[in-house]
């Protein structure tokens, strides 16, 4: 067979045409292979991001229950608190009324029956403050007072105590709970 220069040259180009094919359809599947890979990985981060921000969400929401929770316990055990002050006052604030006004009567018997009456009598209670002493002074104070203005006095006196007890105690009460309080909880 005869050389035919066309023939030769169609041959080449077609050979180069072939390969230059091949090496683009190779080139062309890395290509897809990496923009593939690329998209996983997009993926798989889109796919964390997501379960990190629902994580979030739900120690938010963990942490704000507990802080609730923590608040209402705390309120509770605040009220609970004031309400037994408020008792425990009340009952002392009674009990050294009636001491007052048992002392006062005992006090105005005995003037009465010649007795002691002038003599001093101990203090109207156990309480703590110059408002207690001076409610015992005010009972047996005589001659400037009368029986009646001597126990006004001596009970303003005593309510004068307990109130600034009171306002003392009630002052005291934690209203928020410290930090082992509430990690005890």
């Amino acid at each position: 067979m005869p050389f035919d220069p066309f023939t030769a040259l169609t041959s080449k180009i077609f050979g180069s045409a072939a390969i230059a094919l091949a090496i683009l359809v190779g080139v062309q599947r890395c290509d897809i292979e990496r923009i593939a890979g690329e998209r996983d990985k997009a993926r798989q981060l889109a796919a964390d991001t997501q379960a990190a921000f629902d994580a979030t969400v739900a120690g938010y929401r963990a942490a704000a229950a507990e802080a609730e929770r923590v608040q209402a316990a705390n309120l509770a055990r605040a009220k609970a608190e004031q309400e037994r002050i408020n008792d425990e006052t009340l009952a002392s604030y009674d009990a050294r009324l009636a001491d007052a006004r048992r002392r006062l009567r005992e006090a105005g018997a005995a003037a009465d029956s010649g007795g002691a009456g002038g003599a001093a009598m101990p203090g109207a209670g156990a309480a703590p403050g110059r408002a207690a002493e001076a409610s015992g002074d005010l009972l047996s104070a005589r001659g400037t007072l009368t029986a009646s203005e001597r126990l006004i006095a001596a009970e303003q006196a005593i309510q004068l105590d307990e109130l600034i007890s009171w306002v003392q105690r009630q002052a005291g009460v934690a209203t928020s709970p410290s930090p082992s309080a509430a990690s005890a909880d």
